[in-house]
């Protein structure tokens, strides 16, 4: 058994997500971030995605973080994400993909999805949003325990 990178792991996981080869629309959340964001807000751009011709991804942005200040991507006032712009944004690593995007990948193969990032963006078919709101990278054991030690008011 090896690491399937996130692109590999939904491809192995794509009987799960989808029923009768119907394809769907996701929602992906990294184990390591801790965002106050309202998923709920996500489901109607889900459901517009769902009646697109062609698969799609839209990314929760957010303001770059001291540890990646250039960001990732720029976002258009109309939620347009774009590979190079003056203003860039940092994905805060929660997006909703399109199935359709990963059937041509074998369940075991390792890839991670940064190359659908910039492939679905270059096409124009990447819409993103920018969440302001409490958002935090818990990468190490002492950003958890800083995390932990601020949810309870110490």
């Amino acid at each position: 058994m090896h690491a399937l990178e996130t692109a590999g792991g939904i491809a192995k996981a794509l009987p799960l997500f989808e029923k009768d080869g119907e394809a769907t629309i996701f929602a992906a959340v990294s184990g390591d971030v801790f965002c106050e964001l309202d998923y709920a807000r996500l489901c109607e751009r889900a459901a517009k995605m769902a009646l697109q011709d062609e698969p799609a991804m839209h990314l929760v942005m957010v303001p770059n973080p001291l540890f990646h200040t250039l960001g990732d991507f720029s976002l258009t006032p109309e939620g347009k994400l774009l590979l190079d712009g003056s203003t860039r944004y940092t994905f805060g690593n929660i997006g909703l993909y399109d199935t359709r995007m990963f059937r041509d990948l074998a369940p075991e193969t390792r890839r991670a999805l940064t190359p659908y990032y910039r492939e679905t963006i270059a096409a124009g078919r990447a819409t993103g949003e920018l969440y302001a709101g409490r958002w935090e990278n818990v990468g190490t054991l002492k950003q958890l325990e800083e995390l932990d030690a601020a949810l309870r008011g110490k």
